[in-house]
């Protein structure tokens, strides 16, 4: 089922993700403002690898049983950018002065960092900077430094041509006044044409005005912030195109606190709706939930968490390195939960709650025979039934008993 909860991890009340990565022996590595953490793929916790550490941000699997952190807050013995193996052990040659707020693995396996730092592998890098695939640093990359008030770069995206768009809070990169967002050559070059930040922004940013997600699709660029010429609040979604000269809202709502976006170039977004973009949701007044949207604003049905009264509203939405999507928030506590994306050739559809059953229908092109399994912990899942379904529909009704009231659909 597209949105529902596949597993529910065992995370510590005040352990908020911030990255998930999943190994090649399937476990999963969680990053949180506690550290890192091991769990099994159905979210038993296993160890802790850098219990010392705070605010673990990013992720990235370098293969060879090697993986990359980058840390906002760090301990004292260790700094903020680490490369340690699966057990925790930490190769001292990889480091940063200060904190590491993003980093984004190129096709080629060079990898982006960008945060507050002035420092990388003992050579001046300030803001910004590429480490080959080893996580040496890439000498042949070289922007120009940024400047303003305590700057910083935070968010990162490539476009097809290997050009790289920054966001952050500065108001100069080198001698050009750029604010809040610029675009660098694959080489490093600042590009004198692309200046969004311009007519987006004031002249300079502020904590009413900052960038608090950013991605890339199809060269479109994708942000999300408070933002405008006066430090109002202009979008809350916006498309800037290639040439950075044309904006346009994607979503107007003032309620969103997280957005990520599909590899299909769709929306997810959490937070407080009873409106999209002026539309109303099933004409139902605000409530608290994760949603889909597609590309054009539209509200996406087939989104199953939406349907979930009794889950709680994600502050993160998490794709791990695989794919998989994750959520993570703090309702009475600290929750993760994996979710289900749309299985191939299925699609769920009318999903209902009675006092006694749940029923939704099933459509597929094909015919094939589906697992059906019953959990209430969202970690252990009982087999119900095998249904054989037939295109266009099935329709499926399931009671609801002591061992048995959330259901998932599997197809393996």
């Amino acid at each position: 089922m597209d949105g529902f909860v596949l597993a529910q991890f065992e995370v510590h009340q005040y352990e908020i993700a911030n990255a998930v990565l999943e190994l090649p022996d399937k476990t999963v590595l969680v990053a949180s403002d506690v550290g890192l953490k091991r769990y099994s793929e159905n979210g038993r916790f296993v160890g802790e690898l850098l219990d010392r550490f705070r605010s673990t941000s990013q992720l990235i699997y370098l293969g060879d049983d090697k993986v990359l952190v980058g840390c906002e807050r760090f301990s004292s013995d260790h700094g903020p950018l680490l490369l340690i193996n699966s057990a925790g052990v930490i190769d001292p040659s990889v480091s940063a002065d200060a904190s590491v707020y993003v980093m984004l693995k190129q096709p080629d396996g060079k990898i982006l960092i960008g945060g507050n730092f002035t420092v990388v592998n003992g050579k001046a890098r300030p803001y910004l900077a590429r480490l080959m695939p080893d996580c040496s640093l890439d000498d042949t990359f070289r922007p120009p430094g940024i400047l303003g008030e305590n700057p910083r770069i935070t968010h990162l995206a490539l476009q097809s041509d290997g050009s790289i768009i920054a966001a952050g809070l500065f108001s100069y990169v080198g001698e050009t006044k750029r604010t809040m967002l610029a675009r660098f050559s694959s080489d490093g070059q600042l590009d004198l044409s692309y200046d969004p930040g311009s007519l987006l922004t004031s002249s300079r940013p502020s904590d009413n005005q900052y960038i608090g997600w950013m991605a890339n699709y199809e060269n479109n660029t994708y942000i999300q912030g408070y933002f405008g010429p006066a430090g109002d609040i202009l979008y809350n979604v916006t498309r800037i195109d290639p040439t950075g000269m044309e904006f346009s809202g994607m979503i107007t709502n003032q309620g969103i606190r997280h957005v990520a976006m599909q590899p299909d170039g769709n929306f997810l977004v959490a937070g407080g709706f009873g409106y999209v973009n002026s539309r109303s949701i099933a004409g139902r007044g605000v409530y608290e939930t994760l949603m889909r949207l597609s590309r054009d604003g539209k509200y996406d049905s087939t989104f199953l968490y939406a349907d979930r009264w009794d889950l709680p509203m994600p502050s993160k939405i998490l794709f791990s390195n695989k794919g998989s999507l994750f959520v993570a928030g703090h309702s009475s506590s600290a929750f993760l939960y994996k979710l289900a994306t749309d299985l191939p050739d299925l699609r769920i559809t009318s999903p209902s709650y009675m006092s006694n059953h749940f029923s939704f229908t099933i459509e597929s092109s094909l015919a094939e025979v589906v697992q059906i399994e019953g959990t209430t912990d969202f970690i252990h899942w009982t087999p119900l039934l095998q249904k054989e379904i037939s295109p266009p529909r099935s329709q499926v009704e399931l009671p609801l008993s002591a061992t048995a009231r959330y259901f998932r659909v599997r197809t393996d």
